[in-house]
C-alpha cells in the first residue's frame, strides 16, 4: 500500500501491467478507480471505476489524482521497484536543441527517436535512462522527471 485516503487505500500490485497506475481501492463502498501516472511527465489522469454504479463523486475521484499528482515521485519509485519497467518501449521522444533535454513526444513527430525496448530504468531524482533509436544511431539518454 502506498497510502491511505480516508477508507480509500493507494496501491500498486504486484501483478499490474502497464501503462504505470494506482489502484484506488474503498472497500467499504465496493469500488476500485486505476488512475495513470507518467515516469516522466507531471500527467495524471483517472483511468477506469469499477462497477460504476457504486462510483465515488468526482469530488473524490479529483482529490486522489491530486494526492497521486502530488506523490508521483513516490508512485514512480514504487512502480519500478515492483514492477522493473518504466512502460516506454517504442515511446517516441525528441532532442530539444536550445536545452538538450530528451522529451517525450506525440507519436508520429518529425525529426524523433523511439525508446529501444526494454532498455529504460528508473533513477529516482534523475528520471528516466534509456537507450535511444535516432535511426542513424543509438545512443543512452535522460529523459528528465518533471
Amino acid at each position: 500500500m502506498l497510502w491511505k485516503s480516508g477508507n480509500i487505500e493507494l496501491r500498486i500490485w504486484p501483478w499490474d501491467h502497464c501503462p504505470p497506475h494506482v489502484t484506488a481501492v474503498c472497500r467499504a463502498d465496493a469500488w476500485t478507480a486505476r488512475f495513470e501516472f507518467s515516469m516522466v511527465t507531471d500527467d495524471v489522469s483517472l483511468w477506469d471505476v469499477k462497477p460504476l454504479r457504486n462510483a465515488p463523486t468526482l469530488t473524490v475521484l479529483n482529490r486522489l489524482a491530486k494526492q497521486i499528482h502530488s506523490n508521483r515521485l513516490t508512485c514512480r519509485a514504487s512502480w519500478w521497484q515492483i514492477q522493473q519497467t518504466v512502460c516506454l518501449d517504442n515511446a517516441p521522444v525528441q532532442k530539444q536543441r536550445s536545452t538538450k533535454k530528451v522529451l517525450l513526444v506525440p507519436a508520429g513527430s518529425v525529426g524523433t527517436g523511439t525508446v529501444v525496448k526494454s532498455s529504460g530504468i528508473y533513477v529516482p531524482g534523475q528520471g528516466v535512462q534509456a537507450r535511444v533509436n535516432w535511426r542513424t544511431s543509438v545512443t543512452t539518454e535522460w529523459l528528465e522527471e518533471v
